[in-house]
């Protein structure tokens, strides 16, 4: 269990803040899939009542990190092979209409952010910051299509599935090869060639899938 002593952060509600630190800590393999998450424990780390622990593990539970047991109370949830592939779906669906939306949106400072995601990356060799990048980078290139409610969606099935991406990283290495084939993604966008893009992200997108769905089995 991490320690989350140390957030102090008032500007907006604890219960938001509470779930997206252990939302974080989830998503990074900290508190791995069927860890209990006990209200009083969590509520001594924070420092406050059980109530806005709770209210953020019912925020977690609809987002698909969180389960509540009968007897166990709050635990992390686990995936299934079946949950990846209609998460893949979704995400096929939601990301690639972003993305296309964006694309005829993109500006200068877009690119330049994006790009200068891609150089972060290549100056660490550091897997869970690497694995931040990555989608870092992904939500750069979606955000030009403005559209809040579809990329808060994007983010929590992302956040689904971001964990698996990270335990498969870590045992099979994540390629760096990555950052340039992202890199090749915006030159696509530049020279107004949006369907070789699209047809790049479609292809890494179900390739990761198949990867975590072979480690999980």
């Amino acid at each position: 269990m991490p320690d989350f002593s140390q957030i102090v952060q008032e500007q907006k509600p604890i219960h938001l803040i509470i779930a997206e630190e252990l939302r974080r800590a989830i998503r990074r393999g900290d508190l791995d899939v069927g860890e209990k998450l006990a209200l009083e424990n969590l509520g001594k780390q924070f420092g406050v009542s059980r109530m806005p622990v709770r209210e953020a593990l019912i925020r977690l539970e609809r987002e698909g990190l969180v389960e509540f047991h009968a007897r166990r109370g709050a635990v992390v949830a686990g995936i299934s092979r079946q949950e990846i592939e209609e998460i893949t779906h979704l995400r096929l669906m939601l990301e690639v209409d972003a993305f296309k939306s964006a694309a005829s949106r993109f500006k200068t400072d877009d690119f330049s952010r994006a790009r200068e995601i891609l150089e972060q990356a290549r100056e660490t060799t550091q897997l869970d910051r690497q694995a931040d990048l990555h989608w870092q980078f992904h939500h750069a290139i979606y955000a030009p299509c403005d559209r809040p409610i579809q990329l808060e969606m994007i983010d929590t099935l992302h956040a689904n599935v971001d964990r698996f991406f990270r335990r498969e990283w870590r045992q099979a290495g994540l390629r760096l090869s990555w950052i340039d084939e992202h890199d090749m993604i915006l030159k696509f966008v530049e020279k107004g060639q949006a369907s070789e893009a699209v047809r790049m992200i479609e292809d890494h997108m179900l390739a990761a899938a198949e990867r975590v769905k072979a480690h999980l089995s």
